[in-house]
């Protein structure tokens, strides 16, 4: 089952699933296309999955939440003793990002959601999509510590985008960019903006993949679509306050060898020290800008 909201006058609407990790997996304008990648689950109909510790990782479309930084995403595990430490690094929290969240309020243009207390990350996700009259969608996010001792995370948000679109960033220098791998995400610099764009392939490919390290000069990411483009405004973290290893925008593609492809839309709040039952929160704000010239 599904969760929508949004307004009545012409904006964003959104669809969630509370029941496999708290995702998004519809973002559209009425009659428009889906700007979020939901992945080939059916998730209107699929039941919920039996998720723990160690269940299998599955691939994670749509719009999610993980805690940075990727280097230490089960340092602080207490679920499995003896987990080697070269593991540490992925998957990320299966809990967090798989197991049925519990639905807290329900209208139409407001929807929270709780995660179950995670071993793992040691934090409880509450989730918050608001949609306003302005035809936004205001998405935030909640963590608190449920474990008895101090732990060192910062919330980072992905959205899975269509894998063809082009992204756009706001930066100064081209020194604000630094990319890592082997997919061509074809960067050009104009008017303030470095574009990012790497067309899904026609033919079968080998595995590639890239990811975009980016010190945008404001927080904004616009990422383009038919007849305009999704906007994304956040509050820019400062590059020395992310987690180690991540940069405040990041943008990572994956191309498979069955030519299926993942475009990664990310930004990080904070990496923050959190003492037993503190919170810490980050927020995104959704806008359709139609006919734009970006």
């Amino acid at each position: 089952m599904l969760i929508k909201l949004g307004t009545c006058r012409p904006g964003l609407v959104a669809a969630v699933t509370a029941r496999h990790g708290g995702r998004t997996v519809s973002l559209r304008m009425p009659g428009g296309p889906n700007l979020v990648d939901p992945g080939e689950r059916d998730w209107s109909m699929e039941t919920p999955d039996d998720i723990s510790p160690d269940t299998e990782w599955r691939q994670d479309f749509g719009q999610v939440v993980w805690l940075g930084p990727q280097s230490r995403f089960w340092v602080d595990q207490t679920a499995i003793p003896g987990r080697p430490a070269e593991s540490q690094g992925w998957p990320p929290d299966p809990i967090c990002t798989g197991a049925s969240y519990t639905l807290l309020e329900s209208t139409p243009q407001r929807l929270r959601i709780r995660s179950p207390a995670s071993p793992v990350w040691q934090v409880e996700l509450t989730k918050t999509w608001e949609a306003s009259p302005d035809g936004t969608i205001h998405f935030s996010v909640e963590a608190r510590n449920v474990s008895e001792k101090t732990i060192r995370k910062g919330l980072w948000f992905n959205f899975r985008a269509t894998p063809s679109a082009r992204v756009l960033v706001p930066v100064v220098r081209k020194t604000d960019l630094c990319v890592s791998g082997t997919a061509d995400l074809r960067p050009s610099f104009e008017n303030g903006w470095v574009s990012l764009h790497a067309p899904v392939p026609t033919a079968v490919v080998g595995s590639t993949d890239a990811k975009a390290f980016l010190r945008p000069s404001c927080g904004v990411i616009r990422v383009e679509a038919p007849g305009g483009f999704l906007e994304l405004d956040f509050p820019l973290t400062p590059a020395e306050a992310v987690a180690e290893g991540h940069a405040p925008v990041e943008i990572y593609r994956k191309t498979n060898r069955d030519s299926w492809s993942i475009l990664e839309v990310e930004q990080h709040a904070p990496c923050v020290v959190l003492g037993p039952g503190e919170t810490m929160s980050h927020a995104e704000t959704w806008r359709w800008v139609p006919g734009a010239d970006i």
